[in-house]
């Protein structure tokens, strides 16, 4: 028999593609209850997605934004204290994902004890497999290198996981929060998402608490999802700045940085700063 199993719906003015996200999963059958948590949008979401509540459908509203982490928690702690489920899926709302590729990733968690979340193998717009959804903890170099124009230019302040085909499930270190399988127990043993940030950086501090207790994150090669999310710019000078702020508090929280290495990090931010702002004031003209 099926563990209880719990979708968490994130929702940011993005209403329609939540329900179509409720309409396919109510037809596959597969979770047994859904929790959309409206991140205090500025449109009428709220008031559409509360038409959706019953039995297995709860609709709350966030009292305020506070970002990525501070929204799932919301969904996660509804669900631990009134649901007492086995598995929390935390789902963002421009995401695909087949029954099929559900039933992976429960059957590989019910396998491995060790295993604390995991996720398919994502897909982008157009289909393709995106690399960009398992990589190494990202150290204080490679932050450093996201810090500056140049060598961020270069995409290479991320270390990709590389595919293993030959095997069903891959370990790695962190993998993409538009998808994350979580073992719940596991999930409210290291207090859920760390609200500390906004936006960014969440998917490497959750799996880095995970990792600290000694458990596992990982991705199956058997399945995808799609991941249909429209590209923005992340130089814009908000995420910018919210990335930088992200990746601070990040390597002195959980990586750890010493007092010469902050001085080296808030540095090469001001730095990143002056480019953006001289390569802005370039492209006006």
């Amino acid at each position: 028999m099926k563990e209880k199993t719990v979708c968490v719906l994130l929702n940011y003015c993005d209403k329609n593609n939540c329900v179509n996200i409720i309409n396919k999963g109510l037809a596959d059958g597969f979770f047994d209850h859904y929790i959309i948590v409206d991140n205090n949008s500025p449109d009428n979401s709220f008031e559409e997605l509360k038409k959706l509540c019953n039995d297995t459908i709860t609709v709350i509203k966030a009292k305020e934004n506070k970002g990525f982490a501070s929204g799932n928690n919301i969904g996660i702690a509804y669900a631990i204290k009134n649901l007492n489920p086995r598995y929390i899926v935390c789902l963002g709302t421009d995401v695909i994902v087949e029954k099929k590729a559900l039933e992976k990733c429960y059957s590989v968690l019910e396998k491995n004890d060790n295993l604390a979340c995991v996720s398919p193998m994502m897909l982008d717009r157009d289909k393709n497999i995106d690399s960009d959804f398992a990589w190494d903890f990202q150290t204080f170099s490679d932050c450093l290198k996201f810090n500056l124009y140049l060598t961020r230019k270069k995409n290479n302040y991320k270390k990709h996981k590389i595919i293993d085909y030959s095997k069903e499930l891959v370990l790695c270190d962190v993998i993409r929060g538009s998808f994350m399988f979580f073992k719940a127990d596991i999930l409210e043993r290291i207090g859920m998402f760390d609200e500390h940030t906004f936006l960014f950086y969440e998917e490497n501090i959750i799996c880095k608490k995970i990792s600290d207790i000694s458990y596992n994150v990982g991705f199956i090669t058997t399945d995808t999802y799609i991941h249909n999310h429209i590209q923005h710019d992340t130089r814009s000078k908000q995420k910018y700045r919210e990335s930088m702020k992200s990746a601070y508090y990040y390597l002195v929280k959980y990586q750890h940085i010493g007092f010469i290495k902050r001085v080296i990090f808030k540095l090469t931010s001001s730095l990143g700063k002056m480019e953006y702002f001289l390569f802005s004031k370039l492209k006006k003209k």
